[in-house]
This record gives structure tokens, sequence and C-alpha cells, in this order.
């Protein structure tokens, strides 16, 4: 079973990037990062730049235009949000002893060693104390809720298409009325 996990920017710990396309988590992992104490680096594209600027990233690459490994370095931690080659660039920006925390794919524990830093995934589920948090959270506007629109019943499947797609900059309410 997945432990809960707290974000805290500990003593001596500067840098956080993070890589933000999988929008639906990183807005707010954004937020609590950022209030939390963390110097925060964050990936988006297009509008998204400013979005996750204004949430409270400090430094933010659009990916599109720009290799984040490139930019980034001397990280402590990576939660990465992509998988795949986006996870396989993140070893090199983090610092020897730093931390990568994945939500899509296992990191692997040898390329892990290879570059002297420690990686794992990550599931999370319903745990209803964090829950609490976050809407206690959300209800004293500490941390915005971004809604990219609202869609009658009838257009959820275009819905889900669009959240699927990675266009969408927030979440998507579907209507009854």
């Amino acid at each position: 079973m997945a432990r809960p996990v707290q974000c805290r920017a500990a003593q001596g710990r500067r840098n956080r990037a993070h890589s933000c396309r999988r929008r639906r988590v990183g807005i707010f992992a954004v937020q609590f990062a950022h209030k939390a104490g963390a110097r925060v680096l964050a990936t988006a594209s297009g509008d998204g730049v400013d979005l996750v600027r204004s949430l409270g990233a400090d430094d933010v690459v659009d990916y599109k235009s720009q290799d984040f490994a490139e930019v980034f370095a001397d990280v402590d931690l990576v939660l990465d949000l992509v998988g795949g080659e986006t996870q396989a660039r993140s070893y090199a920006v983090l610092k020897r002893g730093g931390r990568l925390v994945s939500s899509t794919t296992p990191p692997e524990e040898d390329v892990a060693k290879a570059h002297g830093v420690i990686a794992s995934i990550i599931y999370v589920g319903p745990y209803a104390p964090r829950l609490g948090e976050v809407v206690d959270a959300v209800v004293r506007d500490s941390v915005k809720v971004v809604f990219d629109r609202t869609v009658p019943f009838e257009a959820f499947n275009d819905a889900l298409e669009r959240q699927k797609s990675g266009r969408a900059r927030g979440k998507i309410v579907v209507s009854q009325d």
C-alpha cells in the first residue's frame, strides 16, 4: 500500500524540478511545493508557462522550445509526471544524492545508481486525511483549482478526449444542466 507523501522544504534543500505536462497533478504539485518553501522549477508549454509561474513556479521552461535538461541543474527532487524520455533526461538535472519520484513509470534502479540518485515510483490512492487538507487549502483560497471549461453532459466524450490529449489547462466540469 502506498504511503502518503508530505511536501516539506527540508533544511538545505533548494530546488525542485517538476515535469509538468500532466496538468491535473502538476497544477497542485507546483502550488504545494511553493507553499512548502521549495524553489520550484517547472516545465510547461504555450500559455501554460504563465499559468504555472502564476501558481508559484520560480523558473519555467517551455518544453517545446527548450530542453529542461540543458537549463536545470543541481536539483534536489524531480517529480516526474510524464515518464519515458522525459524521465530518462531527468536524471541529468539531479545532484548526487537527489531523488526522482515518478507517478507514471517505475524508474530503472541501475540508471538511478549510475547517476548517484534515489528513484522511486509513487502510487496515490484516496487518503482521507490528506484529501481533507487539500480541501481546506482550496477553501482558504491558498490553493487554486484551475478550470479549463464547463461542458454539457452531451459533450462528455469530447471533454474526455480533450483531457486525455493534454490540451486542457485544468479541470473540465461536466454539467447536467
